[in-house]
């Protein structure tokens, strides 16, 4: 009966740290520069990737619940289309983080959009 009991904790602890690193290894996506994503050229079309860089100013267009706009890092522009609920923060010149996917025609095709929180206030004396 010990050797059974053994047995069954063993393949339970087996199947538990595979579903662990299953879900870890799938939600692992780093982001990248725009510059890194383009550097990868059509290794990085169709795979799910994040990006970070500063919205460009003027490039914002509203298209019913679908947002256009240009995203920049270190004079590199990448096209980004998303449909979704847009942050507060989402404005010109706002550092954002974009997670998708690069399509072939060169538009990042954005599921998710996260405007990083200023890390510095300022107080009024």
């Amino acid at each position: 009966m010990n050797r059974r009991y053994a047995v069954l904790v063993t393949v339970i602890v087996a199947a538990l740290a595979y579903l662990i690193y299953g879900g870890v290894r799938s939600a692992a996506v780093y982001y990248v520069t725009v510059g890194e994503l383009l550097e990868r050229g059509e290794a990085a079309v169709d795979v799910p990737s994040r990006v970070a860089g500063t919205v460009a100013s003027g490039s914002i267009r509203r298209e019913g619940s679908r947002i256009r706009f240009t995203l920049r890092d270190e004079g590199i522009a990448l096209p980004v289309v998303y449909q979704g609920t847009v942050p507060d923060l989402f404005t010109d010149e706002a550092e954002v983080v974009v997670e998708g996917q690069l399509r072939r025609d060169g538009v990042f095709a954005a599921t998710v959009l996260l405007a990083k929180c200023p890390t510095r206030y300022e107080r009024d004396t």
